[in-house]
């Protein structure tokens, strides 16, 4: 961190004070989350303001298990004392909802626990492994589309509890791997107990999740009035129901594209097992020494490099002055952005690009580092980058080597410089909302993005 002031006594000012605290921001949303890397460990921090009194003592005992009635007599409490027309109405609501679904997730991971009693250990392990998993092979983040905490935590659940007596892990991973993978995604609701007080029914068919209000909120996210090519993501695609109040949709977040990409490597998945289950009983038959199981479960967990993956690629470079006062926050921003702005327009068929879908890699492979060279001119050399991957799926019909839109004009024209601008102009309409816009202030911040093929890729790699 360049600068450590902070005016107030707030959380915010208390990390931005300690040593501890490499980086720091706040992400402006419905739910209010600080994002923090502290001693070398990364958090999100959901923030809820609640009136305190003696309940709150008892939110997380020393031992035992976390009491459920606890957590919805607090979250009942905190709809009675807002009430209705206060939850629902005026600039605020958006931000009490937000707290609302943050209460409600908790509540979800809590029920996920009581659940699942003596099988708590199993469950925890499949968890990692499977997060582990994900994460390796590109396909875990829900800002992205992909799969989140709360969606893996269900999903496995679920499986544990129609074959509670399952204790073989590989059998677990196999069952989760093709059920899930199915181009008609079951839904899953684990719900056993709901908050069915009279004055909070009125509540239901506002907050509380069914399939018709889903559609319509899909409808307004994707922006379905003004992009009629976003019909088919408007469409229920999975539905993983938190076990708690309200109801909510915790993968609402996947869409056609991503769900394409998490099947498809779910199906690698599964034939990735099958080796490690041909190995295992020669294992145990004592024809192969233990480093060669273990190679075949780590090939499993690790997966293909994304750098390899797709013969396309698109390189988002987000960088700014080490003076700039919002640039890192503008860098935040266009994570946040780029799921939807690569459907607005690159996977938009009306712009006859030839592309199925887009993968973005969710882990920058440049995160708040000095800029490469050969990105940048001397001038920006001292710049901070973020730089994000995004492998790109072309239509199977189309044998160049470059995408035909390439042929004829550069990256720093046409989609790709619609893609860049359209995410600028969003966050510079916050700025000027917040009236913080200024020529000066805006000329320490920039995105631009680059065409990559593979070959190049690799090239890139080897400097």
């Amino acid at each position: 961190m360049e600068t450590r002031k902070c005016e107030g006594w707030s959380l915010y000012c208390i990390f931005c004070w300690d040593s501890s605290t490499e980086s720091l921001s706040k992400i402006k949303s419905n739910i209010f989350l600080i994002k923090l890397f502290f001693s070398g460990l990364e958090f999100d921090l959901n923030i809820v303001t609640l009136p305190w009194n003696e309940e709150m003592n008892n939110l997380i005992p020393k031992y035992g298990h976390l009491n459920i009635n606890i957590i919805d007599s607090i979250i009942e409490r905190f709809l009675k004392e807002i009430g209705v027309n206060r939850l629902m109405a005026n600039k605020w609501a958006d931000r009490r909802k937000g707290m609302l679904l943050v209460l409600s997730g908790y509540r979800a991971n809590v029920q996920v626990i009581n659940l699942l009693g003596h099988s708590t250990t199993i469950f925890r392990l499949v968890l990692m492994t499977l997060k582990f998993w994900f994460q390796n092979h590109s396909i875990y983040g829900g800002k992205f589309g992909f799969i989140n905490g709360t969606t893996l935590a269900i999903l496995i659940c679920n499986i544990i509890l129609k074959n509670p007596h399952n204790n073989s892990i590989i059998k677990i991973f196999k069952e989760f791997m093709e059920i899930y993978s199915q181009i008609n995604f079951p839904q899953i609701n684990l719900n056993k107990t709901i908050i069915k007080q009279k004055w909070i029914e009125e509540l239901d068919e506002k907050i509380i999740w069914n399939s018709e209000k889903e559609i319509s909120d899909r409808k307004e996210h994707f922006k379905l009035n003004l992009n009629p090519e976003m019909e088919k993501h408007t469409k229920i695609i999975w539905a993983v129901i938190t076990p708690s109040f309200p109801e909510q949709n915790a993968a609402f977040n996947i869409n056609q594209s991503t769900a394409t990409i998490i099947r498809h490597e779910l199906i690698e998945g599964i034939e990735e097992l099958k080796n490690i289950e041909f190995a295992l009983n020669k294992y145990k038959q004592d024809k192969i020494p233990t480093i060669i199981l273990k190679q075949e479960w780590i090939k499993w967990l690790k997966g293909k490099k994304f750098e390899e993956k797709y013969q396309h690629y698109l390189v988002v470079i987000c960088y700014y002055s080490p003076t700039s006062l919002y640039g890192n926050s503008f860098c935040n921003f266009v994570e946040t952005r780029i799921r939807l702005q690569l459907l607005f327009s690159l996977e938009n068929k009306q712009n006859n690009l030839n592309i199925n879908y887009c993968h973005i890699h969710p882990k920058r492979i440049i995160k708040n580092n000095k800029c490469p060279p050969y990105f940048f001119n001397y001038q920006q050399n001292s710049w901070i980058c973020n730089v994000w991957l995004i492998g790109i799926k072309k239509d199977e019909k189309i044998k160049t080597k470059r995408l035909p839109i390439f042929e004829f004009i550069s990256e720093e024209e046409g989609i790709f410089e619609e893609f860049v601008r359209n995410i600028e102009a969003s966050y510079l309409r916050i700025l000027a909302k917040e009236n913080k816009l200024s020529e000066e202030e805006t000329a320490k911040f920039m995105l631009k993005s680059k065409y990559m093929t593979v070959e190049e890729l690799r090239k890139l790699n080897k400097k």
